[in-house]
Order: structure tokens, then C-alpha cells, then sequence
């Protein structure tokens, strides 16, 4: 396949984030392989320091693929991988975590039925025939809620237990998960706080923001909150950010999905950091 203008210039880029917005077909992928291929073979860039980054695991294969054959089958350690694949690496590498240690559907509701055996037996006499799956699920669901936004179980109340009760549920729960050592990924707000205690600076990517993405220091240790295209973060999420900073979009462009967002502002946290070691 042979590149087109556009194409040659998305490919030979080099000062600063591009956008490529283009439809089904098009040649995404082509001019992402491309692109790697440029920065290795006329940039000279380290393999070893580039990330191609996308949300389904045949996405990533293909352009794996793609690559290696572009290259002649010779080995690059570029790494392709999705968000999930991508995050759970890091935190494997950083925090120790593996396979066993992400917290599975299947043990939140055993997590839940032994919190549930804590309580008073009036409690099952008060709820006897209520407690199906559909129940459970609902009082799961309110535990994953305000752990990912960070509100205390003592000022929460349930659709399904009384106030006193989800409390003392949800310490059990926790309780179970500390002595496991698994890894709820539900606690995004405890996780959040606990970056910011390490000194790492938290920024949301917001509409709200006023200062341009550009404008702050990411040579330190960094870390961003990138919501969905349609509806952006939870503004009980945005809150747990240290700053709030903007994307300037141009044209008729209203939002940019996360991968894009993810990669200007990981792009640029690489240019700070890059201009400093030299």
C-alpha cells in the first residue's frame, strides 16, 4: 500500500502531537505502523520508549503483526497493548500485583456473604426472601460507587441496608480484601490518594480547565484522569485532581476520545522529560 499526502505527513511528523481523524478503512492502521516504523528507522528513536496504545486486544495484535512484517520479522521491543493490558502492566512492574491479586466477580459476592454473616441474625429474619443475586449485585453496585468516588460508608445511604448495617458491611468487605491482598479496582479514589501522598501530581483532562495541557510541568511525578468521549469524567472523580487542565480543540471537533487524549498528554509529559535529560 502506498501512502497519500496525508498520510506521508501524519507519518513524518515530529513537532509535537498529531490528530488523525478518519473514518473506517481509511488506513489507520497502515499510517500507525508507518509511523512507528519512521521514528525507528529515520529518528532513530529507542523501540524500547514507544507505545502504540488502543482498546481491543485483536486491534493490538493486528498492528503488532503488521509491524513485525513491515520489519522484515526482525524484533523491536515496541510495545503494543491495550489500556488494560497496558495499566495492569505497570502495575505489575511498580506494585507487585499479578493475575491473582485483581479482585474477580465471583469473590466480591463471597466477600459480600461472609461481611453479611457479621450482622445480627434479626437482620436475616428482617430480609428473608430478598437476598437473591439481583439483590446482592445492588448492594455490590453501591459499594463499587462510592469507592470510586471517594465518599465515606458512614455518610452513604443504601437502597438496601440501613446506614448502621452498610457500614459495618463495607469495613468487613474491606477487611477481607487487606487481609487477601487483592486489588478492588473499584478503589480508584484510595487509589488517587494514594499517588498524591508519594508526591504525584494528579491532573484531570477537563472542559472546565484553564490552563492548556501545555502549560504545566509533567518532568515530576504525574498522573491523569481521562474520562470517555460522550460524557467526560465524573465530576466526583475530576474532583480528586490536583488541577484541571484543557485539550485545545480546533473546528467542529466537540471531544476527543480517550485514546487521543491519552497520548497528547502522555506525548508531552515524554517531551518535557526528554528536553531535560539533554
Amino acid at each position: 500500500m502506498q501512502e497519500n499526502k496525508q498520510q506521508q505527513r501524519a507519518i513524518a511528523h515530529n513537532t509535537g502531537p498529531a490528530l488523525i481523524l478518519a473514518g473506517p478503512g481509511s488506513g489507520k492502521t497502515f499510517t500507525t505502523v508507518e509511523r512507528v516504523r519512521y521514528l525507528i528507522e529515520v529518528h532513530h528513536a529507542d523501540p524500547s520508549h514507544i507505545l502504540v496504545i488502543t482498546f481491543t486486544k485483536a486491534a493490538a495484535r493486528q498492528m503488532r503483526d503488521r509491524f513485525f512484517a513491515r520489519m522484515d520479522n526482525q524484533f523491536f521491543p515496541v510495545t503494543f497493548g491495550t489500556f488494560h493490558a497496558v495499566f495492569f502492566h505497570i502495575l505489575k512492574t511498580s506494585c507487585h500485583y499479578n493475575g491473582s491479586s485483581i479482585l474477580k466477580e465471583k469473590e466480591k459476592r463471597e466477600y459480600l456473604r461472609a461481611a453479611l454473616l457479621t450482622l445480627p441474625k434479626k437482620f436475616y429474619a428482617q430480609n428473608d426472601g430478598k437476598m437473591d443475586q439481583e439483590w446482592e449485585q445492588g448492594l455490590l453496585s453501591e459499594i463499587g460507587f462510592i469507592k470510586n468516588i471517594g465518599k465515606l460508608p458512614a455518610d452513604f445511604t443504601s437502597e438496601y441496608v440501613s446506614r448502621q448495617e452498610f457500614m459495618r458491611i463495607f469495613v468487613s468487605f474491606q477487611k477481607q480484601l487487606a487481609q487477601e491482598k487483592k486489588l478492588d479496582l473499584d478503589d480508584f479514589a484510595a487509589a488517587v490518594h494514594q499517588v498524591q501522598r508519594a508526591g504525584v501530581s494528579v491532573y484531570a483532562a477537563h472542559l472546565r480547565g484553564k490552563n492548556s495541557y501545555a502549560c504545566q510541568d509533567y518532568t515530576k511525578g504525574t498522573a491523569f484522569l481521562i474520562g470517555n468521549e460522550g460524557n467526560g469524567l465524573r465530576e466526583e472523580t475530576a474532583e480528586l485532581a490536583d488541577c484541571y487542565i484543557r485539550i485545545p480543540m480546533e473546528g467542529k471537533v466537540e471531544s476527543l476520545n480517550a485514546a487521543v487524549a491519552s497520548s497528547i498528554l502522555m506525548y508531552e509529559a515524554h517531551r518535557q522529560r526528554a528536553t531535560i535529560e539533554k
